[in-house]
């Protein structure tokens, strides 16, 4: 029956609409509405509602299984959508068609059990188990609607949704006036959300722009139009959002999560100074933010907020200064985070922990003397049997001795790792300076020097960061005038070709040595890659190196 049109998806033939294709186009409608295919509506027969949403229409089906277990079509229903309509994310739409559909077929399922079948997974639990407050406006919107109706909602592959998918790309119908009043119930419903947030509408005008500046912000928001990928996005910002993608909508140009703002990177730093005014406790600041805001991790950052300034009373209690380090560079605080590993492994490994942080304390270090006799001058007294004169309190001359040792043995780890690593100098930047960021991939520009060791303020497209010189490339032009150095430590890439090294080394004249131990030791001194200039020496040649060793050998055998 249908062979003269399929005929024309065919690669060779061309395309032809003809007497015979609109014969087997007529045959087909006759037989999608004829007894051979619809059937009788029977209240004791499962009743199933499929129904499905395009970009410009809705469309639903009523089915029922008979008695030999087909499913057989009793009614069919398609609409395009209104101009409102088609602003709403795919989500919206897929809730809009179950809601028009349940009310289209009102008369057959009214004060029935049946089935709602969709293809759309996401919106499941929001119109089944979701609870009814942490909807999006809209889909809460639609849920109140469908609440007369008793549906067991179900989701099945889009291979399987082909009669409500082929409605809804080609509607029949226009908007009737019934539905062009729901879309402004709908609309008025949502609007009454944004009323109800603590927020002015210069601070809405506000936070739009920042939303419109944001690059995830936007993304969302693309997502929400165009529907979510299948899959979890590969890109880590965007993972936390995909979780939650049955939550986003878009009221007024906003970008919601159900009914909070959506805070952008830019703003946040602000909002949490709001939350914190007040200092009302972690517990009341986190259920004062859910009432408007969200954005990833917003719990733990108030958490993390307050634990900053707790501490930061009790550094100014005491009166020590507090240094902290470079966000994402943890190696700057690489002794404090070795000491919580290996407290962690003592809690872990011993039931009492009274005792094992007892041991670790009264335990010799590696310069001889133990934590305890480092903070107190003193050894502890512990389980182990020990003469009484071994815990008398050491002189002050003793542990001053241990201390230059050991800061003495700190320098040397630090110009062996420096040795071995190439360490060398990086530039220091000014305001002003344009830099690349290693961790987020984008521009940016100096802003000041941090008090914090090797720290910046840097100015991004995404708000305001704090990194440390590492972590920053310079793509300013250098100037003429020599720049200011400071002592960084980075591991350069090793590259075979010098050409491209941009950072010069100076080069010292290599004295003769006088044995060929001196000579390996100074070879070891020796930067990895140097840069040849005009205004620096040669360095030894290797004619000269093995001219020497030949020498040396010779007189050996002698």
């Amino acid at each position: 029956m249908t062979e003269p049109m399929r005929q024309l998806l065919r690669k060779e033939t061309a395309w032809y609409w003809g007497v015979e294709q609109e014969r087997a186009f007529q045959e087909v409608k006759e037989v999608l509405v004829s007894q051979s295919i619809l059937a009788h509506y029977n209240p004791a027969l499962p009743t199933i509602i499929a129904a499905d949403a395009s970009s410009t229409g809705i469309g639903a089906v009523l089915m029922q299984v008979q008695d030999d277990g087909k499913r057989r079509p009793i009614s069919y229903a398609s609409r395009s959508l209104a101009e409102t309509e088609q602003r709403y994310a795919v989500i919206e739409k897929e809730a809009l068609a179950a809601t028009w559909a349940c009310e289209k077929f009102s008369e057959y399922v009214l004060g029935l059990d049946f089935f709602f079948v969709s293809d759309h997974k996401p919106l499941v639990p929001l119109l089944s188990s979701k609870e009814l407050a942490k909807l999006p406006a809209r889909i809460q919107r639609f849920r109140l609607r469908m609440m007369r109706f008793s549906p067991r909602i179900q989701h099945v592959p889009g291979k399987l949704q082909v009669i409500a998918d082929s409605l809804s790309r080609a509607p029949t119908g226009l908007p009737s006036e019934a539905d062009l009043m729901f879309i402004g119930e709908v609309e008025a419903y949502a609007e009454s959300i944004l009323s109800t947030l603590p927020a002015t509408e210069q601070r809405l005008q506000q936070v739009i722009r920042a939303q419109k500046a944001d690059e995830i912000c936007m993304k969302i928001t693309e997502y929400c139009t165009t529907g979510w990928p299948a899959y979890m996005p590969h890109l880590p910002l965007l993972r936390p959002y995909w979780e939650n993608r049955g939550h986003f909508a878009i009221v007024e140009d906003l970008l919601l999560y159900d009914d909070r703002l959506v805070i952008p990177q830019s703003m946040r730093l602000e909002i949490l100074e709001s939350i914190h005014q007040g200092h009302l406790g972690v517990s009341k600041c986190r259920a004062r933010a859910r009432i408007s805001v969200w954005w990833p991790g917003m719990s733990k950052t108030i958490e993390e907020m307050f634990s900053a300034a707790i501490f930061r009373k009790f550094a100014t209690t005491y009166g020590f200064a507090h240094t902290t380090s470079s966000p994402l560079y943890p190696q700057a605080n690489g002794e404090a985070e070795r000491a919580v590993r290996t407290i962690k492994g003592l809690l872990k490994k011993n039931s009492d922990s009274y005792l094992a942080l007892l041991s670790y304390r009264s335990t010799p270090l590696q310069n001889g003397l133990s934590p305890s006799e480092l903070l107190m001058g003193r050894r502890l007294r512990t389980q182990l049997p020990v003469l009484p004169s071994t815990l008398q309190p050491r002189s002050q001359q003793d542990l001053q001795k241990v201390r230059e040792k050991e800061e003495m043995y700190r320098d040397n780890q630090q110009r062996n790792f420096n040795n071995r690593h190439n360490a060398r100098e990086l530039p220091t930047l000014q305001p002003g300076d344009n830099v690349w960021l290693r961790d987020q991939k984008r521009y940016g520009q100096i802003i000041e020097r941090r008090s914090e060791p090797r720290s910046y303020l840097v100015k991004t497209m995404q708000g305001t960061v704090r990194r440390n010189r590492s972590a920053l490339v310079s793509t300013t032009q250098p100037k003429d005038t020599a720049v200011s150095t400071q002592q960084e430590q980075v591991q350069p890439k090793t590259s075979t070709n010098h050409r491209y090294q941009q950072v010069q080394q100076p080069q010292v004249p290599a004295p003769q040595p006088a044995s060929f131990r001196q000579l390996q030791q100074f070879q070891r001194l020796q930067p990895a890659t140097t840069v040849k200039s005009q205004a620096t020496p040669e360095p030894v040649t290797q004619m000269k190196t093995t001219q020497w060793q030949s020498s040396k050998a010779k007189s050996k055998i002698q």
